[in-house]
Formats: C-alpha cells, structure tokens, sequence
C-alpha cells in the first residue's frame, strides 16, 4: 500500500458506507469501462477522513482517455453527460415506485428482488461522478483561453465565463429558494404571523414538496416547520425583491449564453464545451438532488430491511453489499457485525486495492487516520495568499467560517465567509447566511459555484489549501474578481 502515489480528488465528510462501497463494487464490475465505452478499469480507490483518493497514475491515465476519445470524437463527453443525466433519472423513478409502500408483509425473497435492482441502478447511477473531476482538469482552462483571445474588453471576462458556465436549466434548489422567497414576500407584505393557519398550511406544503432537500444520502430528516421558519426568517431581513431578481437572472442563462456565442463569433467546437461543461454541471447538482430524493421514496424499504435484521437504521447504512448479501442467505446479521456497525457509525475508512475491499473502524481507523492526519501535516506550510478559481465576481472583507462538513452548517452565522471543502445541497441554508463562499474543491461547474451566482455573492472555488489555511475568526478580504483570499489584521 505504501507504494501507491495517492491523490485525493474531492473531500465531502462523512457519507454512508452503503453509498460509498458503490464505488470499488461498480469499478470491480466493469460499469466505469461501460460508461466510457472503452477498455479501461481503475483498480485503487480509497476513502479516509471524509475523502475519496485514487491511485494518482490511474487517475493520469483517466485524463489521457478523455482527452483522447473527445478529440477523436468530439461530443463523446457531452454523449456520457446526457447518459450521466438519464442513469440518474431512472434511479429516482424507480425508488419513487416505492414510496409509501407497506413492505411490512413482503417476504424476504421479494425484498432481495428489489433490492437487486436497486443496487444495479445505483452502481449505474454513481459510476459517472468522478468523470466530472477529469473534465474539470482541462475543458475550463480551454474555455478561458479561448474567451480570452476572443474578448476585447478584458474586464467583461469574469462575467463571460460566470454566464458561460452558469447552468442554463433550474435545478430543484433554485425551485425551492423561489417558492421561500415567494412565500417570505408575501409573510411581509400581509403582515402575516407565523402562526397563522394560512402561513402554517404554506409551510407544510412547501415542507411535503421540497422537505426532501434536508437529506443528504440516507442521513437526516426532512426539514420541519422550525428550521423552515428560521429560513424565512432570515430571508425576512434582506431585501426580498433584490433576491428575487437574483434568481430570475439565472433563469435568462440560456439567452445570456447565446448572445455571448453570436458577439464573440464563438467556433463550433468552443460552443460544444460550453454545452459539455453546463450538462455535466447540472448532471452533478443533480446527482446530490437524486441522493436526497432517493432517501425520501426509499427510506421505507431500507427501514423495513433494518427491522428484519433487527438493527437501527443507522446501522444499516454502515452495511457494505457483501454483508447485506450475507443476511439475504442467512437470515440473521452475526453479534460480531453488530459491533462493527456501531463503531462505523461514528467513523468508517475504505481502502479497495486490485480487487480486495478493506473496512476500517475502531482502533484499526485510528491508526490509519493517524498516519494520515500526521502526513498531511508535513505537507502543510503557512501561506499568506490563498488563490484558487473565480466562481462567482465581487470583493468583500469579513470573518471566516470554518465549515467541516455538512454537519456543522448551524454553527453558520449571517455575514460570515463560509469556508469548507465543498458543499452540498445541505449546505443552502449556511451559504444563505455567507457574505463570500471559498471552497477547497471544485470549478467554475461545482456546487457552489452555481448556488453562489444564484445568491450573487463572491465566491472562489478550488483553492487546495483554504481549511487548512484559514480558521474560525479570521479576518479575511475575498477577491473573487481575481481569485484571490488574504488574510488581514
């Protein structure tokens, strides 16, 4: 093990042992040489502290591959993209079958059948996500170079790039964040209370069709009336019409997007970037929608299937395949593996290499997360200029909020600078409190870069070093305009 050159690609804290041993599983299987139509497997794959490593030759050879099959077929990665969006539409369908649904009469056997074809979908489903990381490495830098030699005046190029990049199709979040804002306009307007019948019956029917959101991949709960409140509430201090018009901007992308084109004379192959990058860019957001809403339609049958192990839910999702196979053939779950789980609830780490898939939790975790922790440590060295990827333009000054993971978005306070690895869908209601967004991971596509221009804030993406860098406290200026984070007095 201590051969292998590893690279960590992205970093999104603790996530369900039952989501991420998708990942070895399907790559062992052949789905990833399925989705690229060629020849092409990954054998070494790691997650430790809440990120996800590959072997870094493995993942050379990933970019070369992409490379090469686009420029021999141009469109190839927009092909997979539209694939990427149709393997995630099928998952949520099929989990919608099943909301609702009593399976407490099922038998055991019609389980297994559903739950087969779940898993298939899901390693269909997943398999594409860390394409998005290889494309990130090259088709924006060709985008920004191509606009730069096209542009004359060279400081409409922020807001060029932030169109051509933005998405030109609403996602479920910026929906929701309408109906909030709509539904804040109108508590201020009427100067209605929140405990009035017809604000209640709002909030519970925005709660029964976006409540979903609140999950993220088998853990939490839908929103409820408090938290929802609380949103509104802190909506209710801005200026609402000023967000609105915020989020109807975005809405005119796929305009805006075709009048640069036309001015700038843009050649076919740039345009086809710029329609690779918005597909998979939206093909990401939506994979983290998918993993909220395939919680919500599925959540009764994984419930049932944890009664009849006769084990919490919790402990389910710390379940890898192998071990729920193991119940469908035995019927019972050993006191051994009871113990495990618990111990992966807290913590879990995976390392798959040629073939082999090892869980650690416990006191083997803590030595290897030791190890790690001390590594990481020595690659470490003191900065004072922090730069990384304008995601979205503006300049402002204020204190640093040091997110972990999504665990941590209550400690968000309004006006602060939100720094964290990446973010997420549960995320939204922190960076609605932020003054900036700076994020370690990512690109002109990812997460925060699309919820950031909705919000018009500043925000600067993939800049390695930022939680590392910065702490809770500091006193920071963000310029997004030129990627840039400072730290002053």
């Amino acid at each position: 093990m201590s051969k292998i050159n590893w690279i960590q690609v992205t970093k999104s804290g603790k996530l369900p042992l039952f989501l991420m041993c998708t990942i070895p599983y399907a790559y062992k299987e052949g789905y990833l040489g399925k989705v690229l139509k060629a020849d092409f497997k990954i054998h070494y794959y790691r997650r430790i502290l809440g990120a996800s490593y590959f072997a870094k030759k493995e993942w050379d050879d990933y970019l070369k591959l992409i490379k090469i099959k686009e420029n021999n077929n141009p469109g190839y990665l927009l092909k997979i993209g539209t694939e990427f969006e149709k393997r995630i539409k099928e998952i949520i369908l099929f989990c919608k079958k099943y909301n609702n649904r009593d399976f407490s009469k099922v038998k055991l056997q019609e389980l297994k059948k559903i739950y087969d074809q779940f898993i298939d979908l899901k390693k269909q489903w997943l398999t594409p996500d860390y394409t998005y990381y290889v494309i990130d490495r090259y088709l924006p830098e060709i985008l920004t170079i191509e606009i730069s030699k096209k542009l004359k005046n060279k400081e409409r190029f922020n807001e060029i790039i932030e169109v051509l990049t933005s998405l030109d199709r609403s996602t479920l979040i910026r929906e929701e964040k309408v109906r909030l804002l709509k539904l804040a306009d109108l508590i201020k307007k009427k100067k209605f209370s929140f405990k009035s019948k017809k604000i209640q019956k709002l909030i519970k029917n925005h709660i029964e069709k976006f409540g979903f959101l609140n999950y993220y991949f088998y853990y939490y709960k839908p929103y409820t009336a408090i938290q929802l409140e609380k949103r509104i509430k802190e909506i209710l201090g801005k200026n609402i019409k000023a967000e609105i018009k915020k989020v109807a901007a975005q809405e005119k992308n796929k305009e805006l997007t075709q009048k640069i084109i036309q001015e700038l004379n843009l050649s076919k192959k740039t345009r086809l970037i710029i329609k690779t990058l918005k597909q998979w860019g939206y093909c990401l957001n939506y994979l983290d929608e998918a993993g909220c809403l395939i919680n919500h339609y599925f959540k009764n049958f994984l419930l049932e299937l944890a009664k009849r192990m006769k084990i919490s839910y919790a402990m389910l999702v710390e379940m890898n395949f192998e071990e729920i196979d193991d119940f469908f053939k035995k019927g019972e779950i050993s006191p051994q593996l009871k113990i495990k789980l618990k111990e992966r609830i807290k913590s879990w780490g995976l390392i798959w290499s040629g073939g082999k898939l090892n869980i650690y939790s416990g006191k083997e975790l803590a030595k290897l997360e030791k190890s790690e922790v001390k590594q990481k440590k020595t690659q470490t060295k003191q900065v004072k200029l922090i730069k990384g990827v304008n995601a979205s333009s503006g300049v402002v000054k204020g204190k640093i909020r040091l997110l972990e993971s999504h665990c941590d978005i209550f400690k968000m306070k309004k006006g602060e600078i939100l720094v964290t690895s990446k973010t997420n869908p549960k995320f939204v209601p922190a960076m609605e409190k932020a003054l900036a967004i700076i994020t370690d991971e990512g690109g002109l596509l990812s997460h925060a870069a699309v919820v950031s221009r909705e919000l018009k804030i500043p925000c600067i993406t993939g800049t390695k070093i930022a939680t590392k860098m910065l702490k809770n406290g500091d006193q920071v200026e963000v310029d997004a305009d030129k990627g840039i984070v400072k730290k002053i007095k």
